[in-house]
């Protein structure tokens, strides 16, 4: 087993005859704390979509938990992210969408963690106010606490601080 939680090696992703990504050699021990920094179309999000799964490297390999490429739809229910915005459903409550992503994850009886973290991220006073009618802010901090329901061993942000006061 590799002492690295997330291995990228000559990871890449071209766009016609654009690299987005070039090459990108990372290394990530359990425990740390990774952030990108960069300019707008840099490709940090780019790479972040790879590690999730949503879109697939033009070359280069991901190493996670030990698992590689085909490998990795075996532990991809060990990843949580919040990439661009959070998909939330907007005639439903802060409470339900958690309550509904509880349910996709098999969670058993999840009321306490969902409040927990309608509490944690500053929502705990309007969990049951309709989706639509959030801020950008309130809307960012439910993605945050739906990355963070089920508890992931590897979370992944893309901006998370995009939009809060």
């Amino acid at each position: 087993m590799s002492e690295y939680l997330l291995a990228t090696h000559g990871l890449t992703k071209q766009f016609g005859h654009h690299k987005a990504v070039d090459h990108v050699d990372l290394h990530v021990k359990k425990g740390s704390i990774y952030g990108f920094i960069g300019r707008n179309g840099a490709g940090k999000t780019t790479f972040l979509k790879m590690i999730s799964g949503l879109s697939q490297p033009t070359s280069g390999e991901i190493e996670m938990f030990g698992y590689k490429n085909a490998q990795l739809k075996n532990v991809r229910s060990r990843i949580s992210c919040l990439i661009e915005s959070p998909g939330l459903y907007g005639s439903m409550s802060a409470t339900d969408n958690l309550m509904m992503k509880a349910l996709a994850l098999g969670l058993a009886d999840p009321k306490d963690k969902v409040h927990g973290l309608l509490d944690l991220t500053g929502l705990g006073s309007v969990g049951s106010k309709a989706t639509k009618n959030f801020s950008m802010g309130m809307k960012q901090r439910l993605g945050l606490a739906l990355a963070l329901l089920g508890s992931p061993d590897l979370l992944l942000l893309d901006e998370p601080l995009n939009g809060l006061d």
